[in-house]
């Protein structure tokens, strides 16, 4: 494609990660950095859903998928009006998996699959 001189910035926030590349996108376009930003999400989930009945709960709540987005900077009154990125760690064990993650220093073993630590998990139904 000849854009050897673009630059690229991985955000890794899982399924928040479109909502926070278009801020920093925006922020980009904002202070006049960059004039046309091309935003591009993807995520997959299925490796890590069960699909059996203990896992069915949360099986149906996500998928694979991925989108692309083009930010160019406009004289006009449009655009992001406002963006506002907020977390709460209250809740971390509600939603998420065990492993493979950060918190712990082994990422999959036989053992955590036989717990079934590496299956997305939901507090509730």
């Amino acid at each position: 494609m000849g854009l050897d001189t673009v630059g690229v910035l991985d955000i890794r926030q899982g399924c928040s990660g479109f909502t926070y590349a278009l801020s920093v996108a925006d922020k980009f376009i904002k202070t006049e950095t960059y004039k046309n930003i091309l935003v591009i999400g993807a995520e997959v989930q299925t490796t890590q859903l069960d699909f059996d009945n203990e896992g069915r709960g949360t099986a149906v709540l996500f998928g694979d998928g991925a989108a692309a987005c083009l930010l160019s900077a406009t004289d006009k009154d449009k655009g992001i009006l406002s963006a506002h990125l907020h977390s709460d760690g209250r809740y971390i064990d509600e939603l998420g998996t065990l492993r493979p993650s950060s918190k712990f220093k082994d990422i999959i073993t036989s053992e955590n699959v036989k717990n079934r630590e590496h299956h997305i998990h939901m507090n509730g139904r």
